[in-house]
């Protein structure tokens, strides 16, 4: 498991037996070595501080960049902004468009966000974690795509 720490990457390792319940959540089978970590690590950690900015100045046509095209083309469909417009709180909103949904989902979501692990489920996938207790708040998944990291926001499936 790859924990940040003071900003400083922590590998922990565990037996099965005893491992903690943040390990068994996060175990993979990928085994990274450290070089690529401490540079996936600082240039995720550069994304999510250029998101946070973007999220600040309420900038979707910036935020557009950082969002891997699947998931663009995904939350550009009508049913997937009802479905998720439903689930909202007082049914009040309804997401009409991909900027809706960043501001009222994506941007409101990630409000005062505190990314504690970076968690690697494959060579190219991440998920940006904070640990709050005995709850794990994944905040983003990152997919590598030609060579950036790039958020890849969930579908309605999960």
């Amino acid at each position: 498991m790859l924990c940040l720490a003071g900003g400083e990457i922590i590998m922990a390792k565990h037996t099965n037996a005893a491992a903690p319940k943040a390990y068994t959540n996060s175990h993979s089978s990928y085994n990274a070595s450290i070089t690529p970590i401490s540079e996936d690590k600082k240039a995720i950690l550069e994304t999510i501080k250029e998101l946070d900015l973007i999220m600040k100045n309420k900038d979707y046509n910036s935020w557009l960049n950082y969002v891997t095209p699947q998931s663009i083309d995904y939350w550009k469909q009508k049913p997937h902004l009802q479905a998720v417009s439903a689930r909202l709180p007082g049914n009040k909103i309804q997401l009409k468009t991909l900027e809706d949904y960043f501001n009222w989902v994506f941007r409101l979501s990630r409000q005062n966000a505190r990314v504690d692990e970076i968690r690697y489920i494959s060579s190219k996938l991440v998920k940006a974690v904070q640990v709050s207790g005995n709850q794990d708040i994944i905040y983003y998944q990152f997919e590598k795509q030609n060579g950036r990291w790039l958020i890849s926001l969930d579908t309605n499936d999960i």
